[in-house]
């Protein structure tokens, strides 16, 4: 994350080795919508994250869709 912005810099990312949800995890996809169907270990996962965090959705290992995830 960018200090005081919400906002996350890509070049900067910092990727697991291991995914956070994997390819396994996406049951479906809305081109139309825009919209993922996750499997619910996936829902689980996100869930038990706490404050802001910063996620990105690679292809191939690079970055193609940044963005903050933000739970009440």
């Amino acid at each position: 994350m960018l200090n005081s912005k919400c906002q996350v810099n890509p070049s900067g990312a910092v990727l697991k080795a291991v995914p956070f949800v994997q390819n396994e995890d996406i049951l479906s996809y809305s081109e139309s919508a825009y919209t993922y169907t996750l499997s619910s270990a996936a829902m689980q996962r996100i869930k038990a994250l706490v404050g802001r965090q910063p996620f990105a959705i690679t292809v191939d290992g690079e970055v193609v869709f940044g963005f903050i995830i933000r739970l009440f």
